[in-house]
């Protein structure tokens, strides 16, 4: 199944076409579920369960295929969730450094008197519909900067201010085998998506987060290629690819 990290509660996400198959969404507060985060993993054919950050050290994460890790506070996670054994989404901006995705600098944000826009792919891309919350207050998106996230990361969209260059990823992704910041070694892919307000997407920010963020970490494979082992005594087969693809 698919874990995905919420607020203070976990939401487990189950494939239709494998109902043994799991999501988990952990959120702090089970009546303020992101309703757009639902809709996303729903488009792509998954249901969705909540777990409260205050169970986090009572669940079994093994029978979860992906973990989303939501904007809010979520002590317990930061402190018994081991990100580098686990295919995660993190739409978080508290605890880069106990993640293990960026050192003691942290998760770094942006705002703009203008609707944010990011670079992606060398295309400019506007992400949110406005620059401001209804109070007039300015709407962040979080990145990475490239000064302190884990080497290993590599940026879909990243930070746009003009005609400057970028600076940091806003939605940056990575496989096993990347060795974190706090030492660990990733065993699965990971997805930081910074464009954490979801009220305020775009259409282009929904498109980016179903696309390349869950997609990739929940994707399985596409391709025979990419379930190349090495080993040239073994036949190497992607099964049904995509979502629910398997090596």
């Amino acid at each position: 199944g698919n874990v995905v990290n919420f607020s203070n509660k976990i939401i487990i996400i189950t494939s239709p076409e494998n109902t043994s198959s799991d999501d988990a969404y952990i959120v702090k507060n089970t009546r303020k579920v992101d309703g757009n985060i639902v809709k996303s993993f729903n488009n792509l054919g998954f249901n969705v369960e909540l777990i409260k950050d205050s169970n986090i050290r009572k669940t079994d994460f093994s029978k979860y295929k992906l973990v989303f890790i939501g904007d809010d506070i979520l002590r317990n996670t930061a402190r018994y969730f081991d990100v580098s054994k686990y295919k995660t989404i993190i739409m978080n901006r508290n605890y880069g450094n106990e993640f293990g995705i960026t050192d003691k600098d942290d998760i770094s944000h942006l705002a703009s008197n203008s609707p944010l826009n990011v670079n992606y792919g060398g295309k400019i891309v506007q992400v949110y519909t406005t620059a401001f919350y209804g109070g007039g207050t300015s709407l962040p998106y979080y990145y990475l900067s490239d000064a302190n996230k884990a080497e290993g990361f590599k940026g879909i969209a990243r930070t746009y201010m003009g005609n400057g260059l970028p600076f940091g990823d806003v939605v940056s992704v990575t496989d096993a085998g990347t060795k974190l910041k706090n030492g660990k070694i990733s065993k699965e892919n990971i997805c930081f998506f910074g464009i954490a307000k979801t009220a305020y997407w775009t259409k282009e920010a929904r498109d980016i987060f179903e696309k390349d963020c869950i997609s990739f970490v929940a994707g399985g494979c596409s391709s025979d290629s990419e379930c190349d082992d090495k080993n040239s005594h073994t036949e190497d087969s992607c099964i049904n690819p995509g979502l629910n693809g398997k090596c």
